[in-house]
This record gives structure tokens, sequence and C-alpha cells, in this order.
């Protein structure tokens, strides 16, 4: 790795498995390097937690066990939060990250759509003074309380006419070899607001016009040679793709992301291809996420 010649000795000696990424979104990355002994114990990873979903789900991770140096791997989520929640990384017993003034591993997250802020409407307090401005001063104090209560009618109104869509969903088994082309179904719902997204078809249906960002995580099959592609598609038209069809090495992780402008009634899936195939397990490492930016 030109960005850190001097890691790589230590590196060589090295192996980080996996790494988590969360959209809430929260965006989680780590880099990786070489071992020994590359270890596919599927308890032991590095997985992002809120209580309850981990507990519905097991661990939202990627893994990473190769023999080449200096591997990343990435994951995201899209989720459902209420105030006090908590989100974070988890890094397991035995396993290791490595990092230096590059800042491989990173967490990050955001509100979308931002979000309704608590509004108790204007106070204004009383005014002491003269006899003769009190009057003045109430009638001051009624007027902006109106104002107050007009501008909040308008807030609701406008968050109400907003849509709000996100999802993510996993998908929690292995798929293929596959004999054709397959629109990936993740039956495994982590957050699905405004019901875009449906888990029979693998399909989300923009049901407004507008900015959306989408992104997919494939885990390759762990057999002796790498064998997975795969495909963002909007409609029946191919938008980017990951592939990892070469090497000795397995347990790889890709993602690939995009920001599309959607028609009300267009559709996202991800396409697996013929001949190819996908490993996953209750780790969930291949994911489906995507939500609107802004509608149009």
């Amino acid at each position: 790795d030109q960005g850190a010649p001097q890691a790589q000795t230590e590196v060589q000696k090295r192996t980080m498995e996996r790494t988590f990424l969360l959209l809430a979104a929260f965006i989680f990355s780590s880099g990786q390097c070489q071992d020994t002994d590359p270890s596919r114990d599927p308890d032991a990873s590095l997985a992002v937690c809120k209580p309850d979903i981990c507990s519905l789900f097991r661990d939202l991770g990627v893994y990473s066990a190769q023999t080449l140096e200096l591997q990343s791997a990435t994951n995201a989520a899209v989720l459902q939060l209420e105030v006090g929640d908590n989100v974070y990384t988890k890094l397991y017993a035995y396993r290791e990250l490595y990092d230096d003034v590059m800042f491989y591993n990173t967490f990050s997250g955001f509100l979308p759509n931002g979000g309704p802020e608590e509004n108790h409407g204007a106070h204004v307090p009383p005014l002491g003074g003269l006899h003769l401005l009190q009057r003045p001063i109430l009638e001051l104090q009624r007027l902006i309380q109106e104002q107050a209560q007009q501008l909040m009618a308008l807030k609701e109104s406008t968050l109400a006419a907003v849509p709000r869509m996100a999802f993510t969903a996993a998908l929690g088994h292995s798929l293929g070899p596959v004999h054709i082309d397959l629109t990936v179904k993740y039956p495994l719902i982590i957050s699905n607001i405004g019901n875009g997204y449906n888990p029979a078809t693998g399909i989300f249906t923009a049901r407004v016009s507008g900015m959306y960002y989408f992104r997919y995580t494939m885990f390759n099959n762990l057999g002796s040679r790498s064998n997975s592609v795969m495909s963002l598609m909007k409609n029946s038209q191919r938008m980017v793709s990951t592939w990892d069809t070469s090497g000795s090495d397995d347990n790889d992780t890709a993602t690939n992301a995009a920001v599309l402008q959607l028609e009300e009634g267009d559709n996202v899936y991800t396409r697996l291809y013929a001949n190819r195939q996908i490993y996953d397990d209750g780790a969930n490492y291949n994911t489906f996420s995507g939500f609107l930016l802004f509608p149009l």
C-alpha cells in the first residue's frame, strides 16, 4: 500500500476479519491485513449493535479472512431509532484492527431527511412596567403567541407533506450458484419506513419522484475460488456492479452505491448473475439499503 509503506511489515502479520457499516445512516469501515490463520468463526466479528436489532438479527456484519494484504470491508443499515437508543460498533474477543494516520477505520451516521424538533410554542414571560404600558405589552404577547402557533401549524403541514422512505434488508442465507440472472430477495427486514421495499420480490418501488441513495453489500462464497458478481439495477438498466471471481482467496466482501433520480413507480433491486453465488448466514453479510434524499 503506497499510503502506508512503513506499516507493510506489521500489516503482513495481521488479519482483520469483519467490519460493519451502519447507515441510520451509520457508516463504518476497517482496514484488514494478512494472517497465517484465516479463521472462519462466524461468532467472531466486528459489528454494529442496536440492542433490539442485534437480538432479532444477531449481528449485521461483514467478514473477511484471506491471504491478501490490506483488506477493507464495509456494511450499512438504515435503522429506525427512538429517543435514547444507542448505536455503536463492537470488536469481538481475540480480534484486532489496524490503523494509522491514514484513518482506515471509520464510523459515521446521519439523519437522512432531518427530523422533528421539539417546539413548545413561543412563551413570553410577563413583563413588569408602568401601568400605562401594561395593555400594549399584553397585546404584543398575544400577537407573538398567535404567530408562533401559525408557524407551528405551517411546520407540521410541511413535514406531513414530505414523504419518508428508508429501508434496510438482509439476506440471511446463502444463494446460488443460480442458473439464470436472478433478482435477490432479502427477506429479513431491519427497517422499511414507507413500505417501499417488498421482501417477497426484493424490489424497492419509488412512491414519490425524487433523488434516492441506494447501497448493497456482497459477500462471496466459501468455496475454493471466489465466484460472485452482482449489480444494482434501476428498472432493467444496470447502474453499478461488484465483481469477485479471480484469485485463490475466499471470504471477500464488496460494496457499491449510487444516488439515483427516480420517478414514481420506478423499481430498484440487486441482481445476481447466472452461475454466480453469494454466502450468508445469521450474521447478515449481504444487505440492501436505500432512502429518499429529497423529493422532486
